[in-house]
């Protein structure tokens, strides 16, 4: 995006970087000359649009405002960039491509005005399938998942046919009309129970009734709760020989994490949840004070007057006594699912592993009996250990819109 006022560039995505576009790309610089045997690649374009060119792309921006902007970035990168008349991403290495140094990849959208055809970026109009997918509802979204990864070698093998790239986004922010009802809350104030309400029946979680995930964060990982199950069940599939299941060439999404996980507990900052995260719920008998949970339970101070349900379904009817409640007992989890994650950067190197060598692998890996491992089957044991690290979890916290069993 270019700011006129100030007549230079910005990131954005939905929301406006605080610093100038230029300062990322020169922190990349940095970053790479630190870690030269890394590869990074770029997309410029408006809003994640491939295809539109001119003013469709970039409004009230002149030929040579562009290509003045498309130099200074290739100047940032000098002796770094991706260089296709040397190159090229189907048949070249990675290897080859970092002993050339070209460990920068840019993809252009608007590419012929832009870069002015330069052979230093990449037209994403030619070779970027830039597939969206629906977030909600979350049956809409698994559907959707199951049917792109079960077809996903045929139509991960036409993209590469045809010289393009197959990228599919994951995207986790909440049904649109949430934005509405965030901003209503926020404005009203917090606790304002008609749109956390509101809010909350926009996502269509069963039992998801009075919580309302009113930031980005929060919202990317209820999603990539669901996302994981669906992660794994691609990845089994592909790791019991079913030949039509694959992934895409790649994913973007979102609360990604450090370890190469994706966010998917209930703390928001990542370190630990701000209040007590039910895995199975027990409400007491009616009484008139917070009395001692079960062992294995702790009492939140939450109360409720009328009929309320346990995790396993069990009713406790309205109380009779006017000052009487029902209190809300939280089993302690085993482990701490506030900032728990999902190993999804292991998952797709052991697919890539398994894609690579042949399933023939997977039925020599762990019952190796020589005294050396060939490379892929070493390979695929430290992608199968690390997943080990950040394994497929699933629990029951209806409150957070976390459910074990559904969507089917």
């Amino acid at each position: 995006m270019r700011e006129k006022h100030e007549n230079d560039w910005r990131c954005l995505h939905l929301l406006q970087t605080k610093e100038l576009a230029k300062t990322y790309f020169h922190r990349i610089r940095t970053w790479i000359e630190d870690h030269d045997t890394e590869i990074v690649v770029i997309w410029i374009s408006k809003h994640g649009d491939d295809a539109a060119t001119g003013s469709d792309q970039y409004p009230d921006v002149t030929v040579e405002e562009k290509q003045a902007y498309w130099k200074y970035i290739t100047d940032i990168f000098e002796g770094r960039l991706f260089d296709s008349s040397v190159s090229s991403l189907q048949d070249t290495p990675i290897k080859t491509l970092l002993e050339r140094k070209h460990n920068v990849i840019l993809l252009a959208s608007d590419y012929v005005e832009f870069t002015n055809s330069s052979n230093l970026a990449l037209d994403t109009k030619v070779m970027l399938n830039n597939e969206l997918s629906e977030n909600y509802p979350m049956e809409v979204a698994r559907e959707g998942n199951i049917n792109a990864f079960s077809n996903g070698k045929v139509h991960r093998e036409a993209d590469s046919s045809g010289g393009s790239f197959w990228l599919r986004s994951q995207s986790g922010e909440g049904p649109r009309e949430t934005q509405k009802y965030v901003a209503e809350l926020h404005l009203e104030g917090q606790g304002t129970e008609k749109y956390e309400e509101e809010c909350s029946s926009a996502f269509a979680i069963p039992n998801m009734t009075k919580w309302c995930p009113d930031t980005l964060m929060q919202q990317s990982q209820l999603h990539n709760y669901y996302l994981q199950r669906d992660l794994e069940e691609a990845y089994q599939n592909i790791k019991a020989g079913n030949s039509s299941w694959d992934f895409p060439h790649a994913f973007y999404l979102d609360a990604a994490d450090s370890d190469g996980g994706i966010r998917v507990g209930t703390a928001e900052n990542g370190f630990g949840p701000s209040e007590v995260t039910c895995a199975h719920v027990l409400w007491t008998d009616c009484t008139g004070s917070q009395p001692k949970c079960p062992d294995g339970y702790v009492g939140t101070g939450e109360k409720d007057h009328f009929n309320v349900y346990d995790t396993d379904g069990t009713k406790h009817d309205f109380c009779i006594v006017p000052w009487h409640n029902h209190y809300r007992c939280c089993e302690v989890p085993s482990s701490d699912i506030g900032t728990a994650k999902y190993g999804y950067v292991d998952t797709l190197i052991a697919a890539n592993v398994i894609r690579i060598c042949g399933h023939e692998t997977i039925l020599r890996t762990g019952l190796v009996t020589k005294t050396e491992p060939t490379p892929c089957e070493a390979a695929l044991a430290l992608a199968e250990e690390r997943r080990r690290r950040h394994p497929l979890i699933l629990w029951d916290d209806p409150d957070a819109g976390r459910l074990i069993g559904w969507p089917n």
